[in-house]
């Protein structure tokens, strides 16, 4: 049973720490080149969280997939051009190694579950 609501996310606030600047379900794609010959693409794509589940009376369950039902992506694409820059050749001002630590938080995947502390309250 699918009860799905749609969700786009862009966190973007120094307080967030290493999540400042991911970006989920906007669907996005950006192009990595890895070759002469090929690039490898990155891509966001939507985002739903079934919620089915929960508006029956239970916690297990809840997912968060894309349209087709597969995992979720997130891109920092700050943290993409920041791996771009740091990959020019004696570049100026060169990158810290803040800079080295940014460009490795590119992208990844995103899962959800409802917190050990939820409950679900029925009228």
């Amino acid at each position: 049973n699918d009860k799905s609501i749609t969700v786009k996310m862009i966190f973007s606030e120094p307080k967030l720490g290493n999540l400042n600047g991911i970006m989920a379900g906007l669907n996005s794609n950006v192009v990595q080149a890895t070759t002469e010959t090929g690039g490898q693409t990155l891509i966001v794509s939507g985002a739903k969280i079934n919620v089915a589940n929960l508006l029956q009376g239970q916690l297990n369950g809840i997912n968060l997939t894309t349209y087709d039902n597969k995992t979720v992506s997130w891109l920092n694409p700050y943290a993409f051009y920041q791996r771009v820059y740091n990959n020019i050749k004696d570049v100026s001002p060169a990158p810290t190694e803040e800079d080295k630590a940014l460009a490795e938080r590119m992208s990844g995947t995103i899962t959800i579950r409802a917190a050990d502390c939820y409950q679900i309250k029925t009228k």
